[in-house]
């Protein structure tokens, strides 16, 4: 035995929309009422238009944090051959960082704009500026993410690149290629007994090594070749 279908309790007239609460007409009110509220909310990326949430709104507004200027091609000069296209290529390049998909944003091949950076250095050198418009806004969009994620990773990420020298992790690797027959015994014993001390607790563990590793002194018995001649 199937129930009746609910009835909308604002209008007590229409049955419910399948899997909404209100009726066909007082969700269409509903969707034109939440609309007009929420118009202002949004904000323009190059030629990209996104709802901001009610809560980024209220955190930027607190923060003080507002979206990046845009990317404006040839501040303070033009190309000297200047292409109808460059304006939007170049605009788009600094919103999404491909030149493909910049050129197709203006209309030509991508081989044509390789061709024109390398005949116009005034355009080479817009299109490195575009590029390197879009790497920091990556970055800045990075932070921002962590900021109202309460994520620390991005900012990990941005200390390294402002501060390489303290939060980058270095590993020296050294490589000698020397002849065992030119190395006197006692410099292989002090290298060996350096390794050995230098030597980590999970080494000594995977290899079996005693934690008190003593080599033979130096006088009493020299160290046999790496490589030793065969009998």
């Amino acid at each position: 035995m199937t129930s009746a279908p609910r009835v909308c309790p604002r209008c007590h007239q229409e049955p419910c929309v399948p899997g909404q609460r209100l009726g066909r007409e007082c969700f269409a009110a509903y969707k034109r009422a939440w609309r007009a509220r929420t118009a202002g909310n949004l904000e323009r990326v190059g030629d990209v238009k996104r709802r901001v949430s009610p809560k980024k709104e209220a955190a930027d507004s607190e923060t003080g944090n507002t979206e990046p200027a845009p990317f404006v091609p040839f501040i303070g000069g033009t190309s000297s051959h200047a292409e109808p296209w460059y304006d939007t290529f170049l605009r788009d390049l600094a919103l999404r960082g491909s030149v493909t998909l910049a050129a197709a944003a203006a209309r030509v091949h991508r081989s044509t704009a390789y061709r024109h950076m390398e005949a116009d250095l005034q355009f080479a050198a817009e299109v490195e500026a575009a590029q390197s418009y879009y790497r920091e806004y990556l970055e800045w969009e990075s932070v921002d993410l962590g900021h109202r994620k309460g994520n620390p990773l991005p900012y990990f990420a941005r200390l390294k690149a402002e501060l390489p020298s303290r939060y980058i992790e270095r590993q020296a690797v050294l490589q000698l290629a020397v002849n065992a027959s030119e190395v006197p015994p006692e410099q292989w014993q002090a290298l060996l007994r350096a390794i050995a001390t230098d030597t980590m607790a999970e080494t000594r563990v995977r290899f079996g090594m005693a934690d008190d590793v003593h080599l033979i002194p130096c006088g009493d018995s020299p160290v046999p070749p790496l490589n030793p001649a065969p009998s």
